[in-house]
């Protein structure tokens, strides 16, 4: 099958593209700088140009993935927020011009949003993928994204999926923040709110789930279906084999204040629960996180 990703060079897309190669699937990844990524090409995979003008190759995609979007970790200066917000409203318009050009009609298309859809605080309180939007900028962001996705229902017969994406764990991250739990150095967060975390595996299995054709399409939250407090989620990453006996300290709120909006990236709340991603059947690869941690610290 043709499947068309935005997106596709990144930490997740990357990671797509060689899953789905490796299932036969022919893949199109669009990119801005086609020539950066040509080393990238193969029998099963062609970078091509946002400006690509080729319906009578592209004409028979049928799955669009829609993963671009710019990096929420740095700075939020006006313009970075800007940015953020252009890049996953406004880009959602150009693939829908993308499309149209190439005379592409998607039976699929698969959009990726965030957990902070939910908002940032309501500490404890439950939410799932029926839950309504919450407050503050990440939610703002997400809830233009998924509503800028909408726009493709004009194409007739098309299913949207809404892919609810939480804190994908990286190595990196863990070889970061471990040192600071060691040392007993304060760590952004709130005590017994909820981490929602996921394993990249996951992210990569769901989509690749729906490709395979055992999804409805709906909303989706993609996290782990094991609840883990932000205080057990930096105990495990402590100490994964011992973690009920490790102390944890967070900054002070009144300190986390002081970067502005940014603390939502920190202080999410809700217990974030995947109830659609459960209902379809779909089977987490990784539920547990210090298997998680363990799997990770090995590559």
């Amino acid at each position: 099958m043709k499947i068309l990703i935005a997106g596709g060079t990144g930490f997740v897309g990357s990671r797509l593209v060689s899953v789905l190669e490796n299932n036969g699937h022919d893949i199109f990844v669009l990119s801005r700088n086609p020539k950066k990524y040509s080393d990238l090409n193969t029998s099963k995979v062609k970078i091509i140009d946002w400006n690509e003008d080729n319906p009578n190759e592209l004409h028979d995609i049928r799955i669009v993935i829609k993963l671009s979007g710019e990096n929420v970790g740095t700075l939020w200066t006006k313009t970075v927020k800007e940015k953020i917000l252009d890049s996953r409203v406004n880009t959602t318009y150009q693939l829908k011009e993308f499309l149209l050009r190439n005379s592409i009609r998607p039976l699929k298309i698969l959009n990726a949003s965030a957990i902070g859809y939910y908002g940032f605080l309501n500490e404890g309180k439950e939410v799932n993928e029926l839950s309504k939007a919450g407050s503050g900028f990440l939610a703002e962001v997400c809830q233009a994204n998924e509503q800028a996705c909408r726009s493709f229902e004009s194409f007739q017969g098309v299913k949207i999926y809404q892919l609810r994406i939480g804190f994908i764990l990286k190595k990196s991250f863990i070889q970061m923040i471990k040192p600071l739990l060691l040392l007993c150095f304060p760590v952004p967060g709130i005590n017994n709110a909820f981490f929602p975390w996921i394993h990249l595996d996951d992210v990569v299995g769901f989509i690749k789930y729906i490709v395979d054709e055992k999804a409805e399409e709906g909303n989706y939250n993609l996290i782990s279906p094991q609840f883990c407090t932000h205080y057990k989620f930096y105990q495990t990453i402590k100490s994964p084999k011992n973690p009920n006996n490790k102390w944890v300290f967070f900054i002070p709120k009144f300190i986390q204040n002081i970067v502005g909006d940014m603390k939502e990236l920190v202080l999410y709340g809700p217990k974030t629960i995947p109830s659609n991603t459960l209902l379809s059947g779909y089977q987490f690869k990784f539920e547990d996180l210090r298997e998680t941690i363990e799997d990770l610290m090995k590559k």
